[in-house]
């Protein structure tokens, strides 16, 4: 994998059970005071199994992809994100309040983790389909000096798309990524900057 400088952008899409995006982009870029902070993705390569014979490993079998993890940090989370991306409900139709209940149902989403390689090049890692959530918020006193706001740590849990993908890496230039996004987010790709 190419060495990555900084984390520019996560895009989501929301998508219904046949795949088809809902709604519109839920973009986290540096703009409306939200942006995205830091990620991992785990279980990328499948668990390596070795078949030993005669006192020695004579065969490695390692197909497809491991469980497929993400943790998404995104500082400021807007409210609708919430709502569309974690499947939080408005309450009784109260101003300003959100909920997670017995009815409350998580959509699977498709993610966009975009950065820059040394070279130059975008790097997009894609996620074409998982659900989030968001487990744990915390509240912390303020002190005498200046507070530094928590992201929110989202953590997906993804599966394969279609195609039998569940993991996706591009490398590449501007025009390329287009194609790519459009891969990934049919008929609604973000415009890539």
């Amino acid at each position: 994998m190419a060495q990555t400088i900084g984390f520019d952008s996560v895009t989501f899409a929301v998508l219904d059970e046949d795949g088809a995006i809902v709604g519109e982009l839920l973009e986290n870029k540096g703009e409306k005071e939200t942006g995205a902070v830091e990620a991992t993705i785990e279980g990328i390569t499948a668990e390596m199994k070795k078949v030993w014979a005669s006192n020695i490993a004579v065969y490695v079998a390692a197909s497809g992809t491991g469980d497929v993890k993400s943790k998404i940090t995104i500082f400021n989370l807007l409210e609708e994100q919430f709502s569309s991306l974690l499947g939080w409900e408005n309450v009784n139709a109260l101003k300003g309040v959100l909920g997670r209940g017995k009815s409350s149902k998580t959509p699977y989403v498709a993610a966009a983790l975009q950065s820059q390689a040394i070279d130059g090049d975008i790097i997009i890692y894609g996620l074409p389909k998982g659900k989030f959530s968001l487990n744990e918020v915390a509240v912390e006193t303020g002190t005498d000096e200046s507070a530094e706001p928590e992201g929110y740590e989202l953590e997906g849990d993804h599966s394969a798309n279609t195609d039998g993908f569940t993991f996706l890496k591009f490398k590449g230039s501007k025009e390329d990524a287009a194609a790519f996004l459009t891969y990934l987010f049919p008929k609604t790709a973000p415009a890539v900057e």
